[in-house]
């Protein structure tokens, strides 16, 4: 049985203007540059350091305002979309007789409380407030299954899933409609790209 492990925040879950929202309520708070929409694209082009540096967030502050930005996401977690199309690939493949969990940096009430919120039935959630630490939780989900049942993909937009993946060893589907342009990713060369969720489940299913 195959094991598709989803990143949420910019694959299932189109969280952009939400997290744009959170950061500007934070940034008005420490002093940090507020973004507009435009920062936002401009910053899918960019490294994570890169970022920090456009909108002067020193990088050894990001894990301590993680807890404050996911807080804040809480309280917006109503107002977040999925992208479309989304539920019904993840729906296809459950049919299909996959088995789906999340691994994610967001915290697991604010992803349970949007996946509740669009009736996403997907009930295995990993998390970890470190920002590269997915390959050690991924590294964790393979140890726990049977040899036989070591069959895992990861689906994720960002540059670090695609990292995380390779430092694992499992094969990674890349989203081009999540936080990563791709510009910035087609480098890494991840094992394959999709344009449209329905792309994921042609991809899992073929394969």
């Amino acid at each position: 049985m195959t094991l598709v492990l989803f990143d949420f925040d910019g694959t299932i879950a189109d969280s952009k203007k939400v997290f744009l929202a959170c950061w500007n309520e934070l940034a008005a708070q420490k002093g940090y540059k507020e973004a507009t929409e435009e920062d936002m694209k401009l910053a899918q082009t960019m490294t994570i350091k890169e970022r920090c540096q456009h909108f002067k967030l020193p990088f050894h502050k990001i894990p301590l305002l993680i807890p404050a930005l996911y807080a804040s996401f809480k309280t917006r977690s109503h107002e977040v979309p999925l992208f479309d199309g989304i539920k019904e690939t993840i729906e296809q493949l459950q049919q299909a007789g996959c088995e789906l969990a999340i691994v994610s940096s967001n915290d697991a009430d604010n992803i349970r409380a949007v996946l509740t919120q669009h009736h996403i039935p997907i009930s295995t959630i990993y998390t970890s407030r470190k920002l590269f630490g997915k390959d050690k939780m991924i590294m964790k989900i393979k140890e726990k299954r049977p040899s036989h049942e070591r069959e895992l993909i990861y689906v994720g937009d960002e540059v670090r899933d695609i990292e995380a993946c390779r430092h694992s060893k499992i094969p990674i589907i890349w989203v081009d409609w999540g936080y990563d342009a791709a510009s910035l990713v087609e480098k890494y060369q991840p094992d394959f790209i999709a344009h449209k969720p329905s792309d994921i489940f042609s991809h899992i299913v073929k394969n």
